[in-house]
């Protein structure tokens, strides 16, 4: 009976023990680490939370609606559209600034139509239409160029040597390249037509 008393002194001590070292630990424990407390966090949760927008509030809302402060004028197009203007001017006025330029200009109109009546056979040769394409894309630059030579040259001149050296060169292309027949008549045309072109362009000097 002894020992069993002794176990349950021992027991008795232990669990005063464990009291005492409750009820000292639990203020320090309190402090440092604090208890979150539920109840509050529901109701900080409900009370964020926004209320829902009604169909009333939206009708009673005035409608917001922003607009640019400056409404583009498309002035920036219009300014290159005369920046071109202006470059083409400056352009056709440097190739017929002087009587030389306008000759120059002549011939080269000339050449364009020669090489447009040329690839004109070929596009009736081969029935091919962008070839065709192209060489009416090329006559309108011939007569381009012939109206820039009438700034300097009289029309008349500059019409007859046009005309005059595009039907020469058309001729000798004709016969060179596509084979056509070559006899006297042709020969004696196309120096004729070389005689008449120096004669204008000696009438034109002066």
């Amino acid at each position: 009976m002894s020992k069993l008393h002794l176990l349950c002194t021992l027991l008795s001590l232990l669990s005063l023990t464990e009291s005492v070292k409750a009820s000292h630990l639990k203020p320090f424990v309190s402090k440092c680490v604090p208890i979150p407390n539920h109840d509050n966090n529901f109701t900080d949760r409900n009370s964020s939370r926004e209320k829902p927008l009604e169909f009333s509030d939206v009708l009673s809302q005035p409608a917001k609606i922003s607009l640019p402060s400056s409404v583009p004028r498309g002035g920036s197009a219009i300014e290159q559209v005369k920046t071109v203007q202006n470059s083409i001017s400056a352009f056709l006025d440097m190739i017929s600034k002087t009587k030389n330029r306008c000759w120059g200009t002549l011939l080269f109109a000339v050449v364009v139509e020669t090489y447009a009546t040329t690839k004109m056979k070929i596009a009736s040769d081969s029935s091919n239409v962008v070839k065709l394409l192209e060489a009416m894309s090329l006559y309108m630059g011939s007569l381009f160029f012939f109206y820039i030579s009438l700034r300097q040259i009289e029309m008349s001149i500059s019409y007859a040597v046009w005309s005059a050296l595009g039907t020469a060169f058309v001729a000798f292309f004709g016969m060179t390249i596509f084979g056509e027949a070559v006899n006297m008549k042709k020969i004696v045309g196309l120096g004729l037509i070389a005689l008449g072109v120096v004669v204008l362009n000696l009438e034109e000097t002066h």
